[in-house]
């Protein structure tokens, strides 16, 4: 997977078996700039992508036949963008869940990590909920997930 953020900051995407040819998947500059894309691979087939605009948090998922729009997921107040900061995705057998910084304040001087979750293939979401123990702790938005789709070992 490789994306590329041009000065247009336009997002796209050459994926082996998603095509040889790179797709436009958003664009925008100043204020409306696509920012910080995580994708991850679910054991539906389809690649899941997040990425923030200002304080919303975009999704789309993209398979073989289909390179659907991104849709605006839920916001997230004085988010975390930048610095690699953006929300993260991960996909599990059941659910898709993003996670984003944000906070009061903002601009690095507090943050939540808010998670939210999409059981219906992301046409809605449920959320928030604060991962983090401590108000305000995540500020640098040092966080990361992972799924697994395995078997539950007893």
């Amino acid at each position: 997977m490789a994306y590329y953020l041009s000065p247009i900051l336009a997002l796209l995407f050459s994926l082996g078996s998603f095509g040889a040819d790179p797709f436009t998947v958003m664009q925008g500059k100043d204020a409306k700039a696509p920012l910080q894309p995580q994708a991850c691979g679910g054991p539906d087939g389809f690649l899941h992508l997040t990425f923030g605009v200002a304080d919303q948090v975009y999704y789309c998922q993209i398979d073989d036949d289909s390179k659907l729009s991104p849709q605006a997921a839920f916001r997230v107040p004085n988010m975390s963008l930048g610095m690699r900061r953006g929300p993260r995705i991960a996909h599990s057998q059941n659910a898709i869940t993003i996670t984003a910084i944000g906070g009061a304040i903002g601009k690095g001087r507090d943050g939540d990590i808010l998670a939210y979750r999409s059981l219906d293939r992301g046409k809605s979401w449920l959320g928030p909920i604060k991962v983090n123990d401590v108000e305000g702790s995540a500020r640098e938005g040092l966080h990361a997930m992972c799924s697994s789709v395995g078997q539950r070992i007893d």
